[in-house]
């Protein structure tokens, strides 16, 4: 889906430069934004680190779930949910639905095409909203 993008927003999906991750000690019921292509609500679980691994392009924005759906709607192409390119969010199928429960530590959630969220301990339920068209999944983590 992501490759169905502008040349020039899919030129900013790619890194130019070695990723950094960014770490996230959440709590039940707090939500990440990835730009405005994705989100991931941790909806269930204890207290638990996730790490990021997008381009440098994606800073990851945390937010309590209850103020979720009103923050994307206010802010989705603009300041913190900034896409890769002006016109990319129009291009953007709407985010759709994948519910997730962790039963390994250290388990990825793989956004094809952008990056992946690493859950550090088992026993997390989370919601992936991700571009129609992108399969999120789960694997083992590579770091």
């Amino acid at each position: 889906m992501f490759q169905s993008l502008p040349r020039h927003a899919v030129h900013v999906l790619q890194p130019r430069k070695e990723i950094k991750p960014t770490i996230f000690q959440l709590q039940s019921e707090q939500t990440l934004f990835i730009g405005g292509l994705a989100r991931m609500d941790f909806l269930e679980g204890e207290s638990n680190h996730f790490v990021c691994y997008f381009p440098e392009a994606f800073k990851p924005h945390r937010t309590k779930l209850e103020a979720a759906d009103d923050l994307y709607e206010r802010h989705k192409g603009q300041d913190l949910l900034l896409p890769p390119a002006k016109d990319v969010l129009e291009q953007v199928p709407e985010l759709v639905l994948h519910t997730f429960y962790i039963k390994e530590d250290k388990t990825d959630l793989v956004i094809p095409g952008l990056g992946w969220i690493t859950v550090g301990k088992k026993g997390a339920k989370v919601n992936v909203y991700a571009p129609k068209n992108v399969k999120v999944t789960l694997r083992s983590a590579i770091i």
